[in-house]
């Protein structure tokens, strides 16, 4: 991981999403009508033709950003390397409700993956915010990578109609499935050509389902360290955010590479 004191020039930064945004800073086009050339005033540019401005952050989720580049750079930094939110308003000299809001965005933007799951699959269900007005989270793990699939159920508890979608979408057929033996997977290869196989946990057995359990313990610490705690509204973006930092750990190296896959390039007209 880059030292969070090299942090590059301002202009430096800038460029490097001109390169995302364009392919370069020669490349800059109007995003209205696709004429290049535009005239330039520091971060702010103009087309010739439809007279339109606009700046870098303008054309982003970035905009409004009344951060400097190199704070940008290294709340980028902070977040890439799992600081806490306490942590970080210590070191950059920023609030707390704007630490939040962009680690939020980070999360948001986040790139969605198509995952699929073939071998040995363990499969699970947790819990958040209490049985009455809490949600379930179900989540399958293949055994010995950092394959992981996991989805919010928007309800206390887990019903095999939200079960059998989720096989169909992330388990290859002919896998097998192995689960702590809840109801909702009796029969289950009838629904999905899974062989299904379970651990029965009063007996100790847990083999079948250690990984996917232990999933849930690390994902709680990463809540509580990073965040201090979760809401039910921002649970499937905080999921998704630690699934895609286990199984894509080169995303988060470094403020370059995380931002190439936060920012999106432009869409000209």
């Amino acid at each position: 991981m880059e030292t969070i004191l090299a942090v590059p020039p301002e202009r430096n930064i800038k460029a490097q999403v001109c390169r995302i945004l364009f392919g370069g800073p020669s490349l800059i086009q109007c995003p209205y009508c696709s004429r290049t050339g535009c005239l330039r005033r520091d971060e702010r540019f103009q087309c010739r033709r439809c007279g339109k401005a606009w700046s870098l952050t303008s054309l982003t989720w970035m905009k409004g950003m009344k951060l400097s580049w190199s704070t940008f750079w290294r709340l980028l930094w902070c977040y890439g390397n799992r600081l806490p939110v306490d942590q970080t308003q210590k070191l950059l000299h920023i609030s707390r409700p704007s630490i939040y809001r962009w680690f939020g965005l980070f999360r948001k933007h986040l790139p969605e993956t198509d995952i699929r799951l073939e071998g040995c699959v363990q499969i699970d269900e947790a819990y958040f915010g209490g049985r009455r007005n809490g949600v379930a989270v179900v989540g399958a793990k293949q055994r010995g990578t950092r394959k992981i699939a996991a989805f919010v159920v928007p309800a206390s508890s887990v019903q095999r109609q939200d079960i059998v979608p989720f096989l169909r979408q992330h388990v290859v057929p002919g896998s097998k499935l192995w689960s702590d033996g809840a109801l909702i997977y009796k029969g289950i290869a009838r629904h999905w050509p899974v062989e299904h196989a379970h651990d029965i946990h009063r007996k100790g057995e847990f083999s079948r389902t250690s990984e996917i359990e232990g999933f849930w313990g690390s994902f709680r610490t990463f809540i509580r360290r990073m965040y201090h705690h979760v809401t039910v509204q921002y649970l499937p973006q905080m999921l998704h955010e630690y699934t895609t930092r286990l199984m894509h750990p080169q995303m988060f190296q470094n403020p370059a590479s995380l931002l190439q896959k936060l920012l999106p390039h432009v869409s000209f007209a």
